[in-house]
């Protein structure tokens, strides 16, 4: 395989991860939003009596009904931020030159070896 084909094959590779990454996101942000709805319409009919409007209010405005949307919401929020921000195109860039750097570190070092 010559270097080209290597290049190639490793832009592939890197090209879906990057897919499988943003699939997962997108994956665990509809379990986020469907099992959030169930929890809180669950907390909402099972601890108070959505006949009489204001415990139907008091159950809308209740801190449990919305405990898992916040703090699970936080962990959503840091993969989205992993998956789009942090692999976004300055991060790429600060990658390939650290990359780089230290291949060209590793071959000085040998070439001193070597004499």
């Amino acid at each position: 395989m010559n270097l080209k084909e290597q290049i190639e094959s490793e832009q592939y590779l890197q090209a879906k991860k990057q897919v499988k990454d943003i699939k997962g996101f997108y994956t665990h942000l509809l379990i986020y939003i469907v099992v959030n709805l169930t929890v809180s319409t669950v907390n909402m009919l099972w601890n108070h009596d959505i006949t009489d409007r204001k415990t139907f209010f008091a159950a809308l405005t209740h801190f449990s009904t919305y405990m898992n949307w916040i703090f699970w919401g936080i962990g959503l929020l840091i993969h989205g931020l992993n998956v789009f921000w942090l692999k976004s195109s300055f991060f790429k860039a600060w990658e390939a030159r650290k990359v780089q750097e230290y291949m060209k570190e590793e071959a000085s070092k040998k070439g001193i070896r070597n004499k």
